[in-house]
């Protein structure tokens, strides 16, 4: 039987004149790397562990935990700006439904032909047969 242990792995940048590096701890082993691109992390994480363990580890078996030190701004925004987005596609689908609300009560409860409705709400007679799908 095969033992399955997971190691997180700790992450955060640091940025000198010569170049920025992401630098990384291994607590499980008291091992730290680092590597210039973030993608790196994960595959020199297992590189190290696999010095300490013959077998080395899955890759399942790697966590990569970025540390939000200098980040945790651009996060915040990030998420919030998500919400924000969430918000307007719910007020567009909202506006959307009003719209063929009113094509239909001018085509359908009013009789108006397209080419009426076109001229009372501002559009095209094309834009009125789309919204009374």
């Amino acid at each position: 039987m095969t033992r399955t242990t997971d190691y997180e792995v700790i992450v955060h940048r640091e940025v000198y004149p010569e170049g920025s590096w992401w630098v990384f701890d291994i607590p499980a082993l008291g091992a730290a790397g680092q590597t210039t691109r973030l993608a790196d992390v994960a595959p020199e994480s297992r590189s190290i562990i696999a010095m300490w363990d013959e077998d080395g580890p899955d890759e399942a078996d790697v966590h990569v935990t970025v540390r939000l030190e200098g980040e945790a701004e651009a996060r915040r925004i990030w998420e919030q700006s998500e919400a924000e987005e969430r918000a307007a596609r719910a007020a567009l689908d909202r506006a959307a439904a009003r719209r063929r609300e009113a094509v239909a009560l001018l085509r359908d409860k009013q009789h108006y032909s397209a080419a009426d409705a076109a001229r009372v709400l501002g559009v095209s007679r094309q834009r009125i047969y789309q919204l009374s799908r």
